[in-house]
């Protein structure tokens, strides 16, 4: 099932995107809390939250974010050949504004469902599959 979320935000990058921080990864008072290297920590769904730190596959998906662009590689278990992963990487461009974030392509700005949290150590993604609201997060 957790597969059909990763689809659906492959989808939505393609339209539009460690549990230990390093220095360089934070961003600097003037940069945008965003900048920095992200790893998926867990699911949320309706049923509950789903730690997939430790899970194949899983664990290696993570945000890639600089100045004006950022780059999602998604892992995911393989449904077709059982054990075993595949991997997906998408660029896109982003815009901050006001403190909300865009996704932009071709000049056209759709939002991009992210908040930050925890002291802007977590980053939440909101997207709907399936019609079903579902939350990523990610930690730097």
């Amino acid at each position: 099932m957790l597969m059909k979320y990763y689809c659906f935000l492959l989808v939505l990058i393609g339209i539009g995107w460690s549990s230990c921080s390093k220095k360089e990864d934070e961003p600097t008072p003037e940069q945008d809390p965003l900048i920095g290297m992200w790893h998926l920590r867990a699911v949320q769904r309706a049923d509950g939250t789903f730690d997939v730190t430790n899970q194949d596959c899983f664990k290696d998906t993570y945000f890639d974010v600089k100045e004006s662009e950022f780059t999602l590689h998604a892992s995911f278990p393989n449904e077709e050949q059982e054990g075993s992963c595949q991997s997906q990487t998408q660029t896109a461009n982003w815009v901050n504004e006001n403190g909300a974030y865009y996704l932009v392509q071709n000049g056209q700005r759709q939002s991009a469902g992210i908040t930050l949290n925890d002291n802007n150590e977590t980053l939440q993604v909101n997207i709907t599959a399936d019609g079903v609201p579902v939350v990523l997060i990610f930690r730097r």
